[in-house]
């Protein structure tokens, strides 16, 4: 009976992937899939492109339906992706796209793929390649640049902006993130929607410039860390060689903390980073929508009540939104972070008698799941979860 069900199953699934009609396919910040769905899209592209090896479109989105099938499996499936490489090399060797999705398939620094996209980058600044390009030129020190780069960071997060690259609520949510954090502050982070939409705050809109926005994970890249180094007027650190992923988390949290050391500048970190740093985990301080980095305990809940009440911006969080914007499923989790992060504020109030100051927060919080674009099921899970600090 369980081999019956176990050979049904698989059935089902092979008639549900192959029944897919092809869809453009989106980044993962921008939109999440199950990895069936991914799985459905791979092959319904992978006809597209036996129909037309000259179809660049058809590529991309074979690759990008890949990339995606990888990241829901987290590294366990590489979703064929070395495959398809091969394929796209003998068939649209000197492109973009081909460049472009090789890069993101090998990634680090002085990269040959890389370098050759850069000379190719299309007119289309909503092509996602264009995060790809910004990450590498970050990674290798040149966010200013040189050369035929000069200014290409820049120019590229200008553009991306006055495309209207990012909903409104993620741009919002990182300048209220800046808002709490003390002048100067390193802000500490890990992934595309909590870093670039500050560069885009910075570099754009010319805003919290004096905030310096570091990437966890390139701190083991010698280009990136030399630069970071350079914009701190610290002296560099010379990296080590690591064999296991213990190994790496501690070299990381051991440079994270020679940079806070040395730099004398507060730190602070998003709540998506804590993973990355688990071992300086007890040093980090929930001070409002960030972490604080602190060496000795602090009346963090005093600091995190003066940044709700001075510093933070809410009015977007309870008005009816006056333009139609696209949601970002894959980013949602930044405007749930107003609930997990400040939830427990509403209690705090309560216990010291300021009801009045309870029921204002217990209402923006309230609204800012009850107007985003959230599915039924989010909606009520974090509805309650706000409920229990009333």
């Amino acid at each position: 009976m369980r081999r019956t069900l176990i050979v049904s199953w698989a059935v089902a699934v092979a008639l549900c992937a192959s029944a897919q009609k092809p869809q453009e396919i989106k980044g993962i910040v921008e939109e999440a899939h199950d990895s069936l769905w991914y799985a459905g899209q791979v092959e319904a592209w992978q006809r597209e492109v036996d129909a037309d090896g000259q179809d660049e479109k058809a590529w991309r989105n074979l690759f990008e339906a890949a990339w995606g099938l990888n990241s829901c499996s987290r590294g366990k499936n590489d979703g064929g992706i070395p495959r398809i490489l091969e394929r796209m090399e003998r068939a649209i060797p000197e492109t973009y796209t081909y460049n472009i999705c090789a890069y993101r398939a090998s990634q680090g620094p002085d990269n040959k793929f890389a370098e050759k996209a850069m000379t190719l980058l299309p007119d289309d600044i909503s092509d996602r390649g264009y995060d790809a390009v910004l990450g590498y030129l970050w990674m290798m020190g040149e966010t200013d640049g040189t050369g035929w780069k000069a200014g290409l960071f820049s120019d590229i997060l200008r553009r991306q902006y006055e495309h209207g690259k990012y909903p409104s609520f993620i741009l919002r949510f990182g300048y209220n993130q800046l808002q709490g954090m003390a002048e100067g502050g390193l802000f500490f982070g890990n992934g595309d929607a909590e870093l670039f939409d500050k560069l885009m705050l910075q570099r754009a809109m010319r805003v919290h410039t004096d905030k310096v926005v570091v990437v966890i994970p390139f701190l083991s890249i010698w280009s990136y860390r030399d630069a970071l180094c350079r914009q701190l007027g610290i002296p560099s650190f010379p990296g080590r060689e690591v064999r296991t992923e213990e190994e790496f988390k501690a070299a990381v949290q051991e440079m994270v903390e020679y940079v806070i050391r040395e730099s004398g500048r507060p730190a602070y970190f998003s709540p998506g980073s804590q993973w990355a740093v688990q071992g300086i985990a007890r040093k980090l301080y929930n001070e409002g929508l960030v972490y604080r980095y602190s060496e000795e305990p602090y009346d963090n809940v005093s600091a995190a009540k003066r940044h709700v009440e001075r510093d933070y911006h809410f009015d977007y969080l309870t008005e009816p939104a006056f333009r139609l914007e696209s949601w970002w499923s894959g980013s949602e989790m930044l405007l749930l972070n107003y609930t997990v992060m400040l939830g427990p504020l509403v209690q705090s109030y309560r216990e010291s008698g300021n009801r009045e100051r309870a029921d204002w927060l217990y209402r923006i919080l309230k609204a800012s799941v009850e107007n985003g674009g959230f599915s039924a099921a989010k909606k009520k899970e974090y509805l309650d979860y706000l409920e229990k600090w009333r």
